[in-house]
């Protein structure tokens, strides 16, 4: 009896994982591996649990970039948005930042916005400035000297929709964070993360994605906008069907591949 209930417990468990993915929160890409332990009969394997996460595993962001009824919202956003930055019909780039390591030092965060103001003379930058970031920029002093460039514009941060219909008319993004790797690279526009590494390896192997030190970072931009049509490749499976994949997993699950 323990036995099926453990059976029937790991089923319920991939179940619910096809759920998560099918309303957006399924593992991006790749899931990590899964420890293989002593299995009772019928259980699921740990190669068929990869295989049913792994099948569906373009996280359902893919798909919030289309499709979407705020699309008109967002593009009405943009352009009022665009306008009143002064980048109408001009190529701008995107920042955000907000990890410790590169604002809470008074060194590294100074550094950061020297040569972020050297990029903004060959793309002017938007900046959409982290509570934290916008706080420790106040605390050191340098608010008023990344302003004062004239083509760094500071923005507060912005909805998902908003930023990410930004994003996608941006020609490049700095940033340290995750989630913009990701959607940088659906998108193949150029990606500079400012990281020693990353947890989403896989923009940076096949997709548009770059790590970059501080000081390499304005060389880095150049070569990226000088680079024409889209930057890297769309991963398998990065297609915006994973809702999909999991309702048909799910069929094959329940109905035995009916």
């Amino acid at each position: 009896m323990a036995e099926l209930r453990s059976s029937v417990n790991r089923h319920l468990t991939v179940c619910s994982l096809l759920l998560l993915a099918a309303c957006g929160g399924a593992p991006s890409v790749a899931p990590p591996p899964v420890p293989v332990t002593a299995a009772a009969e019928g259980d699921i394997s740990a190669d068929e649990l990869r295989r049913d996460l792994t099948a569906f595993a373009a996280d359902s962001m893919r798909g919030r970039e289309t499709g979407t009824e705020d699309a008109d919202r967002a593009a009405r956003f943009l352009v009022a948005r665009v306008q009143r930055l002064g980048l109408a019909d001009t190529k701008f780039g995107i920042v955000t930042l907000h990890r410790p390591s590169n604002v809470d030092s008074r060194e590294s965060l100074t550094g950061l916005v020297t040569v972020l103001t050297h990029v903004s003379e060959m793309l002017p930058l938007v900046f959409a400035v982290h509570p934290r970031t916008r706080k420790k920029l106040q605390e050191f002093g340098l608010e008023d000297q990344i302003g004062s460039s004239g083509k760094i514009k500071l923005i507060p941060p912005m909805g998902y929709v908003q930023f990410m219909n930004l994003v996608s008319h941006s020609a490049a993004v700095i940033t340290d964070s995750g989630g913009v790797q990701e959607e940088t690279t659906y998108l193949g526009i150029p990606c500079f993360t400012l990281r020693e590494n990353t947890e989403r390896p896989i923009t940076v192997t096949q997709g548009s994605n770059q790590l970059v030190k501080p000081e390499d970072l304005e060389s880095r931009v150049g070569a990226g906008l000088a680079i024409r049509g889209r930057s890297g490749q769309r991963p398998e499976l990065w297609d915006g069907k994973s809702a999909e994949r999991a309702v048909q997993r799910l069929k094959e699950r329940a109905l035995g591949g009916r």
